[in-house]
């Protein structure tokens, strides 16, 4: 059973919000690599933002993955996604506290580091709620209006046979 059943702040189906999840945090990660860069070529360069801009690199990758998977219904790279996000949240914040730690930019970007901290947190554990849905759903075999499909409608090893170019059977009522 999904986490969020059928749509995503009750304003699209979790497929569409995990496209718009992957879309956003691609930005989010060109945003960020481009800023860990900029701090290390151009600033005091410091072993966190090294490795920030490897993490940020693995991300692209990752949320590019996503995005296919989700455009060809390949349920594999969507739990690929929601198991790096996880991991990706967790060394962010080990990279936040080491940035932190030593005092980088002083008090007034410490502040900045932590605010902007959680509202990736926040942003990462509702992305990943919404894409673990539609995991959960391809791998149920619901289709995008959150009902169960009838036995036999798609072909093998795919759940939503609309987006892999496939027409949904109708069953026709047996008459009596």
């Amino acid at each position: 059973m999904a986490i969020l059943k059928d749509s995503c702040c009750h304003c699209c189906n979790v497929r569409d919000g995990s496209l718009v999840v992957g879309v956003l945090f691609l930005a989010l990660h060109v945003f960020a690599l481009a800023v860990k860069l900029n701090a290390f070529l151009f600033a005091d360069g410091h072993i966190p933002e090294i490795v920030g801009a490897i993490l940020e690199a693995g991300a692209i990758v990752i949320d590019a993955l996503m995005i296919y998977g989700v455009i060809k219904v390949i349920r594999k790279y969507l739990f690929v996604w929601v198991v790096a996000a996880v991991i990706i949240t967790v060394v962010e914040l080990v990279v936040v506290i080491l940035s932190t730690g030593f005092g980088v930019g002083g008090p007034a970007n410490l502040i900045q580091f932590w605010i902007v901290y959680a509202v990736v947190l926040v942003l990462a554990i509702y992305g990943t709620l919404v894409v673990y849905s539609y995991y959960q759903n391809l791998r149920d075999g619901v289709v995008a209006d959150g009902c169960a499909a009838s036995p036999g409608a798609y072909p093998p090893g795919t759940a939503d046979g609309t987006a892999a170019g496939y027409e949904m059977k109708q069953e026709k009522p047996q008459q009596v």
